[in-house]
């Protein structure tokens, strides 16, 4: 009968009687699956199943079963058979300054694709990506640093280089502001914290002139105007009593 098996596989006959005398018929065990990449036992329980138990599947390392178990009932199982596929990564873990999942596709990282490592606001990854094989990651984690800051642009009449310590800035540090000859920065620099410039930008001006020094027989400063001569302004040259001056 489908379903059961004899507890012999034959009777002999012998001057009319049988040996053995009788047999049983139980439930059929079943045969374990070959499956793909499958552990050398497909079957955590062995290869031969009661009927009424289960098959809790196993795959090699680095794939991971389609199903869970499957169930044995008169030889038959149900599901049929399982799929080993490849293992999928999890994102990192304990990553200071590091999102929650760690990596920007989510908390599941498909076999052959990347990881692209996501930090919180200010810091920046010190890896572009990760790489996920049979459930192993290539670098295994990433470290999140503080963010540098980029140097101002479009400022009109600024230096080439319109900070001394270059286009980038590291957190912590300052931009030391630059101008062309003949312009000055409104303010001498800018400070970066967590890839943000405080102030976030700069003005270059013309620049004011000195008045002029070291000419004898003029008073001190040598302009009415004062020390500083405001640019597109003139200096009223001031001499010494009985003395004029050349222009």
């Amino acid at each position: 009968m489908s379903g059961y098996s004899p507890s012999v596989s034959t009777l002999s006959c012998s001057q009319g009687a049988l040996t053995p005398f009788q047999f049983t018929c139980s439930e059929a065990p079943f045969i374990t699956p070959s499956v793909q990449n499958s552990a050398a036992q497909a079957c955590n329980e062995g290869s031969d199943i009661s009927s009424g138990s289960q098959c809790t599947t196993q795959c090699a390392s680095g794939y991971t079963p389609s199903l869970s178990a499957l169930s044995c009932s008169l030889g038959v199982l149900a599901p049929p058979t399982f799929n080993c596929t490849e293992t999928s990564c999890s994102p990192p873990t304990g990553i200071a300054h590091g999102s929650n999942p760690s990596c920007s596709q989510g908390a599941s990282i498909s076999h052959g694709t990347t990881c692209t490592p996501d930090c919180q606001a200010g810091y920046v990854a010190d890896q572009a990506s990760l790489s996920c094989d049979k459930g192993q990651l290539t670098p295994a984690s990433f470290s999140c640093t503080e963010a540098p800051c980029q140097s101002p642009t479009g400022i009109q009449h600024g230096a080439a280089q319109v900070c001394a310590q270059g286009s980038s800035i590291d957190s912590g540090q300052q931009c030391t502001t630059q101008c062309q000859s003949g312009f000055s920065a409104s303010t001498a620099s800018l400070s970066c914290s967590l890839g943000v410039l405080s102030p976030e930008s700069f003005n270059c001006t013309e620049s004011p002139c000195s008045a002029p020094s070291s000419i004898s027989h003029t008073l001190t400063p040598s302009c009415t105007q004062g020390v500083t001569i405001e640019h597109g302004s003139t200096c009223t040259p001031a001499c010494q009593v009985g003395y004029t001056a050349s222009a």
